[in-house]
C-alpha cells in the first residue's frame, strides 16, 4: 500500500481515470488514504462526498470482466461497502478529539470468554492514575451495557468471523473487517497516540492493525494454550505479548512473552472470604456451565445423568447454566424439575461459593475461574474450538491433578454418571482435586497486565 501516494480525485475516480494498478483494484485503499492517512480532507467532506455517493453504483462505470469475476458480487459488494462505510462514519461524529492524557484502548469481546477478561484489565487501569481508556468491541448489547456501566466509553463495530471454507458469507466478513477498520483507523486518529491492548480473538483485529498503521504501541493477550491464528497474526507487531500458559511461548519465538495468568472479572478475584460462607451441612452442589453461549448437548447429558444419580438415592443440588437460546428448550428435559435451570448467572460469586463441583467447556476464563476459586471439575472441551485449543487447555488442568476430562465423542449420561457418584460419596477426592486447581491460580493477573500497559505508555 502506497499510503504517501495523493489519491485520484473523486471525479477521476468517477470518470474511471485511475491514476495507478493499485487504484484500480482497492477502493477500500482510496478511502484509507482520503479519510484518515493524509490527513487533507476534513471529516465533513468526506461525509458529503459520501452522502452524494460518488462510490455507488451508477457514478461511474460499472465494474468490467477485467475488473472482477463475476462483475455482480463486486457490484454489490461496493454497494454495501460504502452503505456500512457511511454508517461508520455517521457514527464517529462525536469521538473526542486527544487531550494531554495518556490513552490506552482495550479491545475484543463477541463472548465472555474474551470480554471479561478485557474488562477487568479495563477496571485495573483506571486505578492506575490518570489515563484516558476506551473500549473498541462488538457492536452487541450486552458487550456495550458491560463497558458502559463501568464509566469507559464504548466504541461498536459491526464484524463477522471467517469461516474455514470459502462462502458468500465470508465476503461480507471481508467488507465488514475493512469498514471496522477504517472505523478503528478515525478513532485512535482522533484520540492520537498511546497503547491498543487485545485480548485476541476477529473482534480485536481491526482495531490493532488500525494501531500498527498510525504507529500505536500494541500489546496482546493469549489465553489458550495454542494461540488462535488472529493473535498468532497480530504478534509480529506487538511490543508485549501476555500469556496464560508457560507453554504458548513456542509458538512466539523471540518475542517478549510475560506470564501473567488468565485477568479474571473482579468481583471473582478475592474469594477467601466469600468461599468460607459455605454451609456445609447442605447437600453438596453441583453446577454445570456451557459458557455464556450455553452447550445444549451438555446440558442435556448432565440432566440425564443427574436423574439417574437420584435414583440411586444421593442427594445433592443442582444448578445449570443454559444459555439464553437453550432455557425453554432445557425445561422440557425429563428431571428438569429438581434442577435449578438459568439461562446466564449474574452473581458468579455467590454461586462460586456454595459449589463443590463443577462441570463446564474449557476455556481459558471458565479454567481461570475454577482455579481461583480452587474447584474439583469435570471438564468437557468444545470440540470445535480453533486448533482444539480447548481439550489442551484441558489437558493442563488433569495432568496437575485438578480435574477429569471427558471428551465430546466420549460423552453419554454414564460416564457423567459415574464420576458424579464416585466425587459425591468421596469428598477427600474433591478436596484434592481443589486443592491442585487452586495451586494454578495466578490471582494478580489484571494488575500485573495493567501495571506493564502503563509502563509502555511511559517508554513509548
Amino acid at each position: 500500500m502506497h499510503f504517501g501516494h495523493r489519491p485520484a480525485s473523486h471525479i477521476e475516480y468517477c470518470r474511471g481515470n485511475r491514476r495507478d494498478s493499485h487504484d484500480r483494484n482497492s477502493i477500500a485503499i482510496y478511502i484509507i488514504r482520503r479519510l484518515v492517512i493524509n490527513g487533507q480532507y476534513g471529516h465533513d467532506r468526506a461525509l458529503d462526498e459520501y452522502r452524494q455517493g460518488f462510490f455507488h453504483r451508477g457514478q461511474r462505470p460499472g465494474p468490467t470482466k477485467k475488473d472482477c469475476k463475476p462483475a455482480w458480487i463486486c457490484s454489490i459488494a461496493k454497494q454495501k461497502f460504502c452503505e456500512w462505510s457511511n454508517a461508520a462514519l455517521e457514527q464517529e461524529r462525536n469521538v473526542p478529539t486527544a487531550d494531554s492524557h495518556p490513552v490506552i484502548v482495550v479491545t475484543g469481546g463477541g463472548t465472555g470468554g474474551h470480554l471479561y477478561p478485557a474488562l477487568a484489565v479495563a477496571e485495573m487501569v483506571q486505578q492506575q492514575g490518570d489515563v484516558q481508556l476506551h473500549f473498541i468491541g462488538l457492536q452487541k448489547e450486552r458487550d456495550q451495557k458491560e463497558v458502559q456501566t463501568r464509566g469507559i466509553p464504548f466504541h461498536g463495530i459491526r464484524l463477522e468471523g471467517l469461516r474455514r471454507r470459502f462462502t458468500f458469507t465470508n465476503i461480507r466478513a471481508v467488507l465488514l473487517a475493512l469498514v471496522g477498520l477504517i472505523r478503528c483507523l478515525w478513532i485512535l486518529k482522533s484520540l492520537g497516540k498511546g497503547v491498543v491492548f487485545g485480548v485476541g480473538g476477529y473482534v480485536a483485529a481491526p482495531a490493532m492493525m488500525a494501531g500498527r498503521i498510525l504507529g500505536w504501541t500494541l500489546a496482546l493477550h493469549e489465553q489458550n494454550a495454542v494461540p488462535g491464528r488472529v493473535n498468532r497474526f497480530l504478534a509480529r507487531w506487538c511490543h508485549c505479548i501476555f500469556l496464560t500458559f508457560e507453554d504458548s511461548k513456542n509458538y512466539f519465538a523471540g518475542m517478549d512473552c510475560r506470564i501473567t495468568g488468565m485477568p479474571v472479572r473482579t468481583q471473582l478475584a478475592a474469594p477467601a472470604t466469600e468461599k468460607k460462607s459455605r454451609v456445609r451441612d447442605q447437600n453438596p452442589m453441583i453446577l454445570v456451565i456451557g459458557g455464556s453461549q450455553g452447550a445444549r448437548k451438555l446440558v442435556e447429558i448432565c440432566m440425564a445423568s443427574f436423574l439417574q444419580v437420584q435414583k440411586t438415592g444421593l442427594e445433592f443440588r443442582a444448578i445449570i447454566q443454559t444459555g439464553e437460546g437453550n432455557f425453554e428448550w432445557a425445561k422440557t428435559l425429563p428431571g428438569a424439575a429438581g434442577i435449578t435451570l438459568t439461562p446466564f448467572i449474574e452473581n458468579m460469586a455467590a454461586i462460586y461459593s456454595q459449589t463443590d463441583l463443577i462441570i463446564s467447556r474449557a476455556g481459558a476464563g471458565s479454567l481461570a475461574e475454577i482455579a481461583l476459586w480452587g474447584l474439583p471439575s469435570l471438564l468437557v472441551p468444545y470440540p470445535y474450538a480453533a486448533d482444539d485449543h480447548q481439550r489442551i487447555n484441558a489437558e493442563q488442568f488433569e495432568k496437575a491433578g485438578a480435574s477429569h476430562v471427558i471428551l465430546e465423542n466420549d460423552l453419554v449420561p454414564e460416564r457423567i454418571t459415574a464420576m458424579v457418584r464416585d466425587l459425591l460419596e468421596h469428598p477427600d477426592k474433591r478436596e484434592d482435586m481443589g486443592k491442585h486447581a487452586a495451586a494454578l491460580a495466578v490471582k494478580n493477573a489484571s494488575s500485573l497486565i495493567a501495571e506493564s500497559l502503563m509502563q509502555l505508555l511511559k517508554v513509548k
